[in-house]
């Protein structure tokens, strides 16, 4: 990637704005909403598209959260399409940690639910119609693109591993050409059997059995109750009150908080001495991460400890004490797709899908083309923690989608993928436009830090030599790298501004933005 690509993809229109992971599915978030589908339609049916066209990030094995503002009601909606540890999943099962890939690395699917549980609260079509493109795009096959090759010559290894992930993936033993059609005719099925029968097909019909009948031939831990028993959940969302905006998000099991966290910590410490905007960020991270290490976790043990940890970080946020060390290991890097949306009359969605890391599990159950997840690599194994592992327990996730409202209506919705270090992109990225009046495709090029999993900061190669130089005297093991990294992000936002709409999508990884 060269210095004249830096830059990101913008579009304007008058009625809607939408930015997504991938041109397909922008493209046809817009047609569904052309042809007279809402905002809700619209996600769903560009998240269907994400969970073929990349393969890697997003899928029918994976999870998913959605808020979704509506104006008439004047009310925010929070769902969680996550799923939770099957009826095997006990700590004794894990006494070297919890597994990285492989098939006891997933944990109940939940995106399908997911998607049909938005449509029927607030959507204006079916799931049967809706799915229809990703239908098309997996049997029929798309491009490959440079972020499906990448992420393949990444994760060769994995792949190889499963003889389905393989057939589908390394394709006569070889990673992918640019613009080579790459087919998933089974999952092309499984969406079909999803669209005739509904969700309960994927998780209590004849696509269920053939699913936990591989499952166990694997030696995974699943059961038919396990995918009979999943049920999404409807949060309500959290939120704080940062330079005269209002900015919500997910509560636990998201780490939704930390992004609150940050954001109340900077605001309260912006003063206008010689520390740098950098400096700022990084401290407010710590401190953040400090703060709410030990409390995300399945929601019926974390939100109470969340909420109130917001609540007094609201009001004083100096109690956010600054960490003794800094931060021992994080989340192993994942990879994410998501989709924003806003229209006109100010409804709008912010939308992340993931199946964990890159190509997750590794495993494709044969004959149904479902990628599994890892997301079991979320939990822990210590007795009394909000996320130790445990059958039906949702662990910590870092999906983290955000809407922004100010005077009481939404203007923006923004997000990014990036695994751990969603929130502090996020952050990043609000703090430019919010507190230093950066226009959003400002604040969304500029150059990034983040953290690596060893807990070491990292810094996009790109970074003026000043800052790189004023940053390695406080952090002397900071390392450059690439702004592809999976923990950089590629952070996708759209908003209102006056009779216009608005959408931005980064340059990091495969993106569209669209507008009508």
């Amino acid at each position: 990637m060269n210095e004249r690509s830096l830059s990101v993809q913008t579009a304007r229109g008058s009625r809607v704005a939408v930015s997504s992971g991938h041109e397909m599915a922008s493209a046809e978030a817009i047609r569904v909403l052309q042809d007279g589908g809402n905002i809700v339609d619209a996600a769903i049916a560009g998240a269907a598209v994400l969970s073929v066209v990349l393969p890697y990030a997003s899928g029918i094995g994976g999870d998913m959260y959605l808020l979704y503002y509506d104006p008439k009601a004047g009310r925010m909606h929070g769902l969680n399409g996550t799923g939770a540890a099957p009826s095997g999943a006990v700590p004794a099962r894990f006494a070297d940690g919890m597994p990285q890939s492989g098939i006891r690395s997933a944990s109940v699917p939940g995106v399908v639910a997911a998607w049909e549980d938005a449509l029927h609260r607030f959507g204006t079509r079916t799931l049967h119609d809706l799915l229809q493109p990703a239908i098309g795009y997996a049997r029929e096959g798309f491009p490959a693109h440079r972020g499906l090759i990448e992420n393949v010559h990444e994760k060769q290894s994995l792949i190889s591993r499963n003889d389905e992930a393989a057939r589908l993936f390394l394709p006569g033993g070889r990673v992918p050409e640019l613009g080579q059609t790459i087919v998933q005719t089974d999952l092309a099925r499984s969406l079909e059997h999803i669209a005739e029968g509904g969700a309960r097909e994927f998780y209590a019909g004849a696509l269920a059995e053939n699913m936990v009948r591989r499952i166990e031939a694997l030696g995974g831990l699943f059961s038919s109750e396990d995918l009979a028993r999943h049920r999404t959940l409807w949060q309500e969302p959290i939120h704080a009150r940062i330079y005269g905006h209002e900015i919500h998000t997910m509560p636990p099991n998201s780490l939704g908080l930390g992004l609150l966290l940050q954001l109340l910590v900077f605001q309260a410490a912006d003063t206008a001495d010689s520390v740098s905007l950098w400096q700022r960020t990084i401290a407010a991270w710590r401190r953040a991460h400090h703060a709410s290490d030990g409390l995300i976790g399945d929601p019926g043990d974390s939100v109470a400890l969340a909420e109130a940890l917001l609540e007094k970080a609201a009001s004083d946020p100096s109690s956010i004490g600054i960490p003794v060390a800094g931060p021992g290991a994080l989340p192993a890097s994942g990879d994410t797709s998501n989709l924003v949306i806003i229209d006109s009359g100010g409804s709008a969605v912010s939308l992340v899908q993931s199946v964990s890391g890159p190509f997750a599990s590794g495993i494709v159950l044969e004959g149904t083309g479902v990628l599994l997840n890892n997301r079991m690599r979320g939990f822990n194994t210590r007795e009394g923690s909000v996320n130790c592992v445990a059958p039906g327990r949702r662990p910590a996730h870092t999906l983290v989608p955000a809407l922004i409202a100010r005077d009481g209506e939404v203007v923006m919705s923004i997000g990014t993928p990036g695994a751990a270090g969603q929130t502090i992109t996020l952050a990043q990225v609000l703090v430019r436009m919010l507190a230093r009046g950066q226009s959003a495709g400002e604040a969304i090029a500029a150059p990034r830090w983040s953290i690596a999993p060893s807990g070491r900061i990292i810094v996009e190669r790109t970074a003026p030599p000043s800052v790189i130089s004023e940053l390695r005297r406080s952090e002397p093991d900071l390392e450059l790298l690439d702004v592809r990294n999976v923990r950089f992000g590629s952070v996708k936002a759209v908003w209102r501004d006056g009779s216009s709409v608005h959408a931005v999508a980064d340059y990091r990884r495969v993106a569209a933005a669209r507008a009508w």
